[in-house]
């Protein structure tokens, strides 16, 4: 990808303006984007084997953030730590939502 800008790069007051951004990269983007979302180039991600959606992705960028706060490299054994804590943030999230589906199924909801 060429350089998106001076202004870019160095401004504080760049606030994600197009304008600012020079028209080499916005011409690059246009052609790396659609490869980049193209169906064919898309991977559904796993962990343990099982296939992870993208709002269950947080959970997992939670839990390896907070590892990574310091200045060390983690232990192998933290991140297993933290992979099973978003597993059972997964759960937790996954069990809710069936819970409020089928509460508001029987109850009737907010109609």
């Amino acid at each position: 990808m060429p350089h998106p800008g001076l202004k870019v790069a160095t401004s504080p007051d760049f606030d994600g303006r197009l304008h600012d951004i020079e028209p080499e990269f916005k011409r690059s983007l246009q052609q790396l984007v659609p490869m980049l979302l193209a169906p064919s180039n898309l991977v559904p991600k796993q962990i343990n084997g099982q296939r992870v959606r993208s709002k269950e992705l947080l959970h997992y960028f939670k839990s390896y953030m907070n590892i990574y706060r310091g200045n060390e490299l983690p232990e192998p054994k933290s991140m297993l730590v933290a992979t099973a804590e978003a597993n059972n943030l997964t759960a937790v999230a996954e069990a809710r939502e069936v819970y409020t589906t089928l509460m508001e199924e029987i109850c009737g909801g907010a109609r």
